[in-house]
């Protein structure tokens, strides 16, 4: 039940609980693929635990990004950025920035985003 592991996903976030909570969400998207929710969860697990490879393989599933949805096109622009795809990226944070809730971690990746240079 998708619910269920979306709960049991924000539990296991507050709880620091990163690595397992990514773990459930890669069993629960591979058996439904098709659940936008899931992968939405997969990314942001992804994120935070630095999985670039799996969060930049949530993008292109969750294209188009939908009004709403600005935390979660952050979450594949961070992915994108520390890929080295600089431009998806700054697209992504333009689309975003808007309606996102200021922070030190979004600030340090806007500036870090909308910078010349992709990581390295």
């Amino acid at each position: 039940d998708a619910a269920a592991i979306l709960a049991e996903s924000k539990t296991l976030l507050a709880q620091g609980r990163y690595v397992r909570n990514l773990r459930k969400l890669v069993a629960a998207v591979a058996a439904d693929p098709k659940n936008r929710e899931l992968r939405k969860g997969l990314l942001e697990g992804a994120i935070l635990t630095k999985d670039w490879k799996t969060a930049v393989a949530q993008i292109e599933p969750l294209r188009p990004f939908r009004d709403g949805e600005e935390p979660w096109m952050f979450y594949g622009a961070i992915a994108l950025y520390e890929t080295g795809a600089l431009r998806e990226a700054r697209e992504l944070t333009d689309r975003a920035r808007p309606r996102l809730s200021r922070s030190p971690f979004v600030d340090y990746y806007i500036r870090k985003i909308q910078g010349s240079a992709p990581p390295g």
